[in-house]
C-alpha cells in the first residue's frame, strides 16, 4: 500500500459556489502528488470543535462508521476502508478535519473532507467521477445535521439551565422557609423578652415604693 504524509493544504476553488455549500479543493502530498478533496466554509462564530463533534456523530451513530488509525493521511480524523452508503457501497477511506482559518476580518471554519479507495490510495478517476455528485450532497446535506446538532445542543443547555434554576428555587423556598421560622422565633423571643421587661420595670416600681416609705 503506497504510503502518502501530508505536507500542505492547498485549496483550489471552482466556481463561485456560496458559504456552506461544498467546494472541491486539491490536497498537495508528498513528492508532488495530489489527492482531490472537498470543503464547506462556514462563518468563524461556528465553534470548530462543534463542527467536528457534529460531523463525527454523523459517521459513527448514523452511518455506522469507527474511526481508526490511518498510514496515509495524518492529521485528520480517519475511518480507513470502510462503506459509507450516501456515497458508495464499495469500501473507501474518508477523512475529515475542521479548523477556523484566516485573518481577522476573513475567518472562516472549514470542514475538509477526504475520499480514497479502501486501501488509502486515490480513488480511480472512473470511479470518482460516480462518487462526486454523492460526496457533495452528501457533504451538503451536512449543514442541516449541523443546524439540528446545534439545536440539540442548545436545547441541553436550555433544560440544564431549567433544572438548576429550579434547584435553586427549591433551596431559596427552603431558605425563605427556615428564615420565615427564625424570625416567628425571633418574634417569640421579643414578645418574650418584652414581657420579662415590663415584669422587671414593675418589681423596680414596687420596691422603690417600698423604699419610699
Amino acid at each position: 500500500m503506497k504510503k502518502f504524509f501530508l505536507l500542505s493544504l492547498a485549496a483550489v476553488f471552482f466556481g463561485s459556489v456560496s458559504a456552506q455549500t461544498a467546494r472541491k479543493v486539491s490536497f498537495e502530498i508528498n513528492k508532488g502528488n495530489t489527492v482531490q478533496g472537498y470543503t464547506i466554509d462556514f462563518p468563524a462564530d461556528k465553534n470548530a470543535k462543534v463542527v467536528s463533534d457534529a460531523f463525527k456523530e454523523m459517521l459513527e451513530k448514523t452511518y455506522g462508521l469507527r474511526a481508526g488509525r490511518s498510514s496515509t493521511v495524518k492529521g485528520f480524523t480517519n475511518y480507513v476502508n470502510q462503506t459509507l452508503n450516501p456515497i458508495t457501497s464499495y469500501p473507501i477511506s474518508v477523512y475529515y478535519r475542521v479548523a477556523t482559518e484566516g485573518k481577522r476580518n476573513d475567518r472562516v471554519t472549514k470542514l475538509y473532507f477526504v475520499v480514497l479507495d479502501g486501501g488509502e490510495n486515490p480513488v480511480p478517476n472512473e470511479l470518482l467521477v460516480t462518487f462526486e455528485p454523492r460526496i457533495f450532497e452528501f457533504l451538503n446535506n451536512f449543514t442541516t445535521v449541523l443546524a439540528d446538532y446545534e439545536s440539540n445542543l442548545k436545547l441541553k443547555e436550555t433544560q440544564n439551565l431549567l433544572t438548576k434554576l429550579k434547584k435553586d428555587n427549591e433551596k431559596l423556598k427552603r431558605d425563605k422557609a427556615t428564615l420565615e421560622k427564625n424570625l416567628k422565633d425571633k418574634d417569640a423571643e421579643i414578645l418574650k423578652n418584652e414581657k420579662e421587661m415590663q415584669s422587671a420595670e414593675a418589681e423596680i416600681s414596687r420596691i422603690q415604693n417600698l423604699l419610699r416609705r
